[in-house]
């Protein structure tokens, strides 16, 4: 799973993105909010808003490129609010192709802190990620089971594992979607 996408996932585990006005520490902080007619060209997007480079975005409303990603400014000074999308990684393609759409994008501030944090995640994920169920089943009578790491460490998955650390910044309201 690239970069991006595991992000992603482990900021809408914690229901942790919103508005600074919203109180609270947060895992990404929406700073912009745009809506308008995109077009994404080899790995490129023209917006509105200004944002900084190396900055965090959220793209919705696309058909092939929905998600998280970072922009770098393309414009070489010419060519204002043109940004160059990276999905964290050294990924030539981060893009899942070229496309026009009406959407949504949104400015994010991801928290330093929750950033180091989803980076340990991620390492777990690829060290402990292909978890096993073990379990045992009797019919009418009981049934459960129980996640193994690949190592046969305990717990399997990355939400168990990590529920004290990302206690912070979970919330149990509603948040913005993503």
């Amino acid at each position: 799973m690239k970069f991006n996408n595991q992000l992603l996932e482990i900021i809408r585990h914690t229901n942790s993105i919103g508005y600074s006005a919203d109180g609270g520490r947060l895992a990404a902080e929406i700073i912009t909010d745009e809506t308008g007619d995109y077009m994404i060209v080899n790995g490129t997007i023209r917006l509105n808003e200004s944002y900084a480079d190396g900055q965090w975005i959220h793209i919705s409303g696309s058909k092939l490129n929905d998600g998280l990603y970072i922009v770098r400014d393309a414009s070489d000074g010419a060519d204002i609010g043109l940004y160059a999308l990276s999905n964290g990684t050294d990924d030539d393609n981060p893009t899942d192709g070229n496309e026009t759409f009406t959407g949504r994008v949104k400015g994010l501030k991801i928290d330093r802190s929750f950033m180091e944090l989803a980076r340990e995640v991620m390492e777990f994920n690829t060290n402990e990620g292909n978890n096993t169920l073990v379990g045992e089943s009797v019919v009418g009578l009981y049934s459960w089971q129980k996640g193994v790491g690949q190592k046969g460490n305990m717990p399997a998955d990355w939400t168990e594992r990590f529920v004290n650390k990302l206690w912070p910044y979970k919330r149990v309201f509603a948040s913005v979607a993503i």
